[in-house]
């Protein structure tokens, strides 16, 4: 899938994958292995597949001494950087710093913070500065150094200037001077770089995984390293023996069992040593508590290994809802976001608007003010015949659009039938009349007893406190009112549904709609929920949104600091198609589950966007990942312009048939019709029940076997 309006670069222009390849086989589990840090072809292709998944042309360069040949050759114009270099306490700031001489822009840290981190008695030195705890450490050359007196054994010992516990013996902790001299002089002479004698630590250890940069910095919750045993004699070391057999070794929790203020701790230790350190878009930090359960720094990684399924970093976000396409697609992201790479092309791939700065595509007020409003304007972002104008100028008389360069940038302009183009953009279908339509299908306004509140269920109402969003979608049951004017309840309006609310003391739900709720200024939905929360009998606040799918960026820590002082608050947002679910979308879901607010979602049953097993399957299991619930799964409604996205009802029942049994069960949504004319939602499943009789009932299990439970026999 390529993008039209995109955080990206532009489709003609190629990424560089530059690696340092295994050429060797299977390294076994020597620490001392010269290719220990390098990667194998499988993860070089994953990291390929996923930047190809999403819209990026790629290629493989691997570093040699013709890399700077290679990389005029290829013509690459920006390149994602795994190399670890070919020796040197600067290995990891070759590739870098040769693509930095040929002015070629790179993910990943610059050769300063490469040649820093790798040096492990620096980046202590500079952690400490920092204000970061660390433990005792002194660096040595070889075993004729004079050994300090006042070193706290037992300590590890360890290559000053190597990663991926390369160098980490069989025997690399002493216990006293005798045990650290024969470490010395056994190891010394193969690391030139120094030996580092750190203090040893005996309690939990754990490392953190970190994406972004500046205040989008995204420090992952940490994952805990389990030793099953000691690995050497009564000690616990992650060496690269140890990496190698983790299976054998060790157990990974992720996120790892900590107090919210250790987890604070750690955290924003690893942001604060990312920032002192210069680092950029990708970094992992590993931590070490002492006796005492004090928490201490031991590294930093600005080159962490992406090995699908084997490296810490892929783990740690897998945990986070994040899979690994999208990993690896944040970190690009990262950099192209750093490096302002935000450009919006033509259909020919001619640049027309300028590039967007990173600052503004990621501005969810650049993102609403800039939404795409007419054909004129969406001819610019996607190829558009005469015909096809004309006929979106045409369903536009009767119902407005408006799509936000996010959201249009994920359509696929060569897919005349994609999902997300048929949900966003006006067909002429919305014009053929059907006898079934309706104006108002749910009747909600006969239930509405003053203006902006449905009360229709005993102890709940509906609050529609705007009727504008961010995106109108093309099949939306409220298209009466929403988007017929750009404008939300006024400061009379809402004191009167208030009053409504505050007179009505069986009302202990409210759920805020619109139009979409979170379009409306952070102190002006904070003014709403201020004024709901102050009644006694209102127990829950819900707010329904699409923003998360629509306007991701929108999702800040302003609204989630807010919404918080006002718990309990549940948001229900409403994704349809696996393609909704973005690095961008899937991170604004995680901020709001990890303010504490939980996420549900309701899903609407579309014609050629959804109504197939697989593709709701796949929906469940993204949404679920992302520890958002599926809630509803919608029969679509009978309003105006939206026949020709209806299913059968019998669709939506074989859909959840097909879902039952075959996914966690609250991976599973409830299957309703909201029924015409103001009938409520109804459930609507398919039938297990064989037949029942006085004494038993005849059942069908998911698979279809057939099974029969018996009744309570009645006594006497």
């Amino acid at each position: 899938m390529s993008r039209t309006f995109f955080p990206s670069v532009h489709q003609t222009e190629k990424i560089g994958i530059i690696c340092n390849l295994k050429h060797s086989g299977d390294h076994g589990k020597d620490s001392g292995d010269p290719e220990a840090e390098y990667d194998s072809m499988e993860t070089v292709q994953a990291i390929q597949a996923a930047l190809i998944r999403h819209g990026l042309c790629t290629c493989l360069i691997e570093q040699d001494e013709r890399l700077s040949e290679k990389l005029r050759s290829e013509g690459i114009t920006m390149a994602f950087n795994i190399a670890e270099g070919r020796g040197g306490r600067g290995r990891e700031a070759q590739v870098p710093a040769l693509l930095e001489y040929l002015n070629i822009p790179y993910t990943g840290s610059d050769p300063v913070a490469l040649g820093i981190s790798l040096d492990k008695n620096l980046t202590k030195t500079l952690a400490a500065a920092a204000g970061v705890r660390v433990p005792f450490s002194v660096l040595l050359q070889n075993g004729t150094d004079d050994l300090p007196s006042d070193i706290p054994y037992p300590v590890i010992v360890k290559p000053n200037a190597e990663g991926s516990g390369k160098g980490l013996s069989e025997n690399c902790v002493a216990e006293n001077r005798e045990e650290l001299l024969e470490i010395l002089q056994k190891e010394g002479p193969n690391y030139p770089e120094g030996l580092l004698a750190e203090q040893y630590l005996g309690g939990r250890e754990f490392t953190v995984a970190m994406i972004g940069n500046g205040k989008n910095l995204q420090a992952f919750s940490p994952m805990e390293i389990i030793y099953r045993h000691n690995t050497q004699r009564s000690f616990q070391v992650y060496s690269y023996r140890i990496k190698c057999d983790y299976r054998k070794y060790v157990d990974y929790r992720c996120p790892a069992v900590l107090t919210p203020e250790e987890e604070r701790e750690m955290t924003e230790s690893a942001k604060k040593i990312f920032r002192s350190l210069g680092c950029r878009d990708v970094a992992r930090a590993d931590f070490r508590m002492d006796a005492e359960g004090r928490i201490c720094f031991l590294e930093i990684n600005p080159l962490p290994g992406l090995a699908p399924g084997y490296s810490d970093l892929p783990m740690i976000t897998a945990s986070a809802g994040m899979d690994y396409d999208d990993t690896v697609y944040s970190i690009y992201q990262a950099a192209a976001g750093r490096l302002g790479m935000y450009r919006i092309t033509a259909p020919d791939g001619e640049k027309t608007a300028g590039e967007v700065s990173a600052a503004d595509w990621n501005d969810w007020h650049w993102q609403f003010r800039n939404r795409i409003r007419s054909s004129e304007e969406l001819s610019q972002k996607l190829p558009l015949c005469t015909q096809e104008k004309h006929e979106i100028d045409e369903v536009c008389r009767s119902f407005r659009m408006a799509v936000t360069p996010y959201y249009l940038s994920l359509i696929d302009p060569e897919d005349p039938h994609d999902p997300i183009r048929r949900m966003c953009i006006p067909s002429i279908q919305e014009t053929v009349p059907c006898a079934d339509d309706r104006v108002d299908p749910l009747n909600e306004d006969a239930d509405s007893p003053v203006p902006h509140i449905v009360h229709r269920y005993p102890d709940r109402v509906l609050f529609l406190v705007t009727m504008e969003c961010s995106e109108y979608c093309r099949f939306c049951t409220r298209r009466r009112i929403v988007g017929e004017e750009d404008r939300a309840i006024s400061d009379r309006e809402m004191e009167a549904a208030v009053g409504y609310i505050r007179d009505h003391a069986e009302i202990r739900d409210v759920l805020i709609s619109g139009g979409d709720p979170l379009t409306l200024s952070t102190e002006r939905l904070e003014t709403i929920i201020c004024a709901l929360r102050k009644i006694p009998h209102v127990e829950i606040i819900r707010i329904g949104t699409r923003i998360p799918v629509v306007m991701p960026m929108r999702i800040t820590s302003e609204l989630l600091d807010m919404l918080k002082k006002y718990q309990p608050v549940w948001i229900n947002t409403h994704f349809n198609h696996p393609n909704e679910i973005t690095p961008e979308s899937a991170a604004a879901c995680r901020r709001i589950a990890d303010a504490g607010i939980p996420v549900g979602n309701q899903t609407v049953l579309l014609k050629s966007v959804n109504d197939d097993l697989e593709t709701m399957r796949e929906l469940m299991k993204r949404l679920v990942r992302n520890r958002v619930r599926p809630y509803y799964l919608y029969q679509c409604d009978l309003s105006r312009g939206i026949s020709h996205f209806r299913t059968p009802v019998e669709k939506g029942i074989e859909i959840i048939h097909g879902l039952q049994g075959f996914m966690t069960g609250f991976a599973v949504p409830k299957f309703v019709i909201d029924c015409p004319g103001g009938g409520g939602k109804v459930p609507v499943d398919y039938n297990y029940v064989r037949s029942c009789g006085g004494n038993e009932y005849v059942l069908e299990n998911y698979a279809g076997k057939i099974y029969v439970y018996p009744q309570p026999k009645e006594e006497g």
